[in-house]
């Protein structure tokens, strides 16, 4: 697996995780408060893999572009 497939795969995780929040939102099997905080972490995932595959941030099993 590549790289980029690599953070490919971490963005379908997010965005499937936004989905089911979602969902269980709107079936009332969480509060606001926990839908709120379960958003942020999403949005802290997507900021890390943004700064990885952009160069700025590393982590364990995947390395920057080599153009970087």
């Amino acid at each position: 697996m590549t790289d980029a497939e690599r953070i490919s795969e971490w963005l379908y995780r997010v965005a499937d995780d936004v989905k089911n929040l979602r969902a269980d939102y709107e079936s009332s099997h969480i509060t606001t408060e926990e839908l709120l905080d379960r958003i942020l972490q999403s949005y802290e995932t997507l900021s890390v893999m943004k700064l990885v595959a952009t160069g700025q941030a590393y982590m364990r099993g995947i390395t920057p572009p080599k153009e970087l």
